[in-house]
């Protein structure tokens, strides 16, 4: 027999596990192919999808307006100013 040191170098050996070489390998159940309309969505599924969205890119503009104008408003604060925020007057009537 020759020893380990003996060999020509090669491919490796690959030896199984003594408690995996015991056991028989499960079969495999078949995965069942899809149904044709089971990946399609609906129309109405769509249209929610792109509401969805529609409304979260309006409130993510609509928030990086409000976080700039307290950003200016903060800036300005910051440097000293005192007539940073504009004052609206209400409306008299005369």
């Amino acid at each position: 027999e020759m020893k380990r040191e003996d060999r020509p170098p090669g491919p490796a050996e690959i030896v199984p596990l003594p408690w995996k070489a015991r056991r028989k390998p499960r079969p495999q159940p078949e995965p069942e192919p899809p149904a044709a309309d089971e990946h399609s969505l609906s129309n109405r599924a769509l249209v929610g999808f792109g509401l969805f969205f529609l409304i979260f890119i309006v409130f993510g503009v609509w928030l990086l307006e409000a976080m700039r104008t307290r950003m200016q408003l903060e800036e300005c604060l910051m440097a000293g100013r005192r007539n940073c925020a504009p004052i609206t007057e209400p409306y008299r009537e005369r």
